[in-house]
């Protein structure tokens, strides 16, 4: 017991010989961050992987709904973070058709092909505007975002709450490119945002920047947001093109 009460004030004597200089200082800042994403990397390597549609809570009952999106009628939002180049995507969907806004462009989609249209109103067949697909589709977001390990979850007196997830860049590359990886690194998050009694979600937040390092996507950071809103108010849309 002595002996480890030796270790013990040695080492409290070195943390506090580092902080009387400015190198010793930096050698404890870094040495702190090293030792959380150590803990954190570790954490998320043990706690046992649960599929996000199969998360329960405490009581059995699913944590958050999601039926409204798959239903498919909804003003929608979608932004893109690569190193701070935001991407914007603006519009509505009803079914499998969308009227949406993209750089200042307007875009049809009739559930097959989509539309631009130009300076004199007419509409013309254009490839798809969306990047990265993948994220963005929500039905294969959930095939993406499968092997999501749950984390935490925090309600708001507003009638709101927020459910945390964690990722690896290994599970997101099996789904989007077929290939395994086998690599250390800061996972990635995943906030699914939920309002009223079953919480429904409105948001979804992706920070996918490890994932997005590791495929060059970006240098530091590579960010989606959804957010979802008006859920069963949007009417018909009527097609633009003659």
């Amino acid at each position: 017991m002595k002996k480890k009460e030796n270790y013990v004030k040695k080492f409290f004597q070195l943390i506090k010989k580092l902080r009387k200089t400015e190198k010793g200082r930096g050698i404890l800042f870094f040495g702190f961050y090293f030792v959380f994403f150590l803990v954190l990397i570790i954490l998320f390597r043990t706690m046992p992987s649960k599929p996000v549609s199969q998360i329960n809570s405490n009581n059995n009952s699913q944590l958050y709904t999601y039926d409204k999106i798959f239903e498919g009628n909804y003003n929608f939002t979608y932004r893109i973070n690569i190193d701070n180049n935001n991407f914007v995507y603006v519009g509505k969907k009803n079914n499998n058709i969308e009227l949406f806004t993209f750089n200042d462009v307007n875009y049809y989609y009739d559930g097959v092909n989509y539309y631009t249209v130009d300076s004199n109103n007419i509409w013309t067949i254009t490839d798809n505007p969306y990047m990265y697909t993948d994220f963005l589709n929500f039905s294969r977001l959930g095939e993406v975002l499968f092997d999501a390990t749950y984390i935490s979850k925090t309600e708001f007196g507003n009638g709101t709450a927020k459910f945390n997830y964690l990722i690896s860049s290994n599970s997101i590359c099996k789904v989007i490119d077929g290939i395994d990886l086998d690599i250390d690194e800061i996972p990635n998050s995943v906030v699914f945002t939920g309002s009223g009694d079953n919480f429904h979600l409105n948001t979804i937040e992706l920070d996918f920047s490890s994932y997005g390092k590791f495929k060059g996507i970006s240098s530091e950071i590579f960010k989606i947001t959804l957010e979802y809103s008006n859920f069963g108010e949007i009417e018909e849309i009527v097609s633009p093109i003659e």
